[in-house]
């Protein structure tokens, strides 16, 4: 019975989608790997205006944004405030990650409505507990 349990979570947590944007390919690498190895669907941009097209065709669950992106002249708080104007993909779940624990952060956090800041170095265990704790998953079609 244990067995049957275990597909069907796997089955589940197979269709997460999570878009990593951040102009760092290191961090778009690692968090990739990351997440891909413990079963999640992941969808990569290296600018905010790439992650937008991307969020706004793939309408994925979670969307980790770097903070001070500069690649293609979009920031991430930028991206993310463009975000929730699309009807499609405005109550998407949002996780930030800036190198720097400082007071814009904490003062944008409720105009943007994120779920949560996660601050480099980034902890990988703390980075799949956020993803995990947070994702909604996509109803399979009938």
């Amino acid at each position: 019975m244990l067995f049957v349990q275990i597909q069907i979570n796997r089955e589940i947590w197979e269709i997460m989608k999570v878009l990593l944007v951040d102009d760092d390919a290191y961090n778009l690498k690692m968090f990739g790997r990351v997440l891909h190895n413990n079963g999640y669907n992941v969808i990569a941009a290296e600018s905010g205006e790439e992650g937008l097209r991307i969020a706004v065709r793939d309408l994925p669950n979670v969307v980790i944004v770097g903070f001070k992106m500069a690649r293609g002249g979009m920031t991430g708080i930028e991206m993310i405030q463009q975000l929730r104007q699309h009807d499609a993909i405005k109550h998407t779940a949002v996780v930030v990650v800036n190198g720097h624990k400082d007071e814009v952060c904490n003062s944008t956090h409720a105009d943007l409505r994120l779920e949560a800041f996660l601050h480099e170095p980034i902890n990988f265990n703390h980075l799949l507990t956020t993803v995990h704790n947070i994702s909604k998953p996509l109803a399979k079609p009938m």
